[in-house]
């Protein structure tokens, strides 16, 4: 690990936690037919639960606005020299 890098671990889980306090999850995992009760816990860090790659992708996709044409990306590592970029259109 290069001195520029951060924790991984530590960014995914703020990344999680501004990411479930900034929306309503049970309103976006209800859109895609996700249980929204088993979606709060993958996105607490004290569950044990893990949130995978494709729920990741629908409760992103979940927030796209039609009015301004963006989506909430902020379960992207930021702080870290690395991104998780998503790459797809709603």
């Amino acid at each position: 690990m290069s001195a520029n890098e951060c924790p991984k671990h530590t960014a995914f889980t703020n990344a999680c936690s501004a990411f479930s306090n900034a929306h309503t999850i049970k309103h976006l995992a209800a859109k895609f037919g996700l249980d929204a009760q088993m979606q709060c816990n993958k996105l607490d860090a004290s569950k044990t639960h893990k949130l995978f790659v494709e729920e990741l992708l629908l409760l992103t996709k979940a927030t796209y606005n039609p009015v301004t044409g963006k989506m909430d990306t902020g379960l992207r590592l930021k702080p870290c020299s690395f991104q998780v970029k998503l790459g797809f259109h709603p």
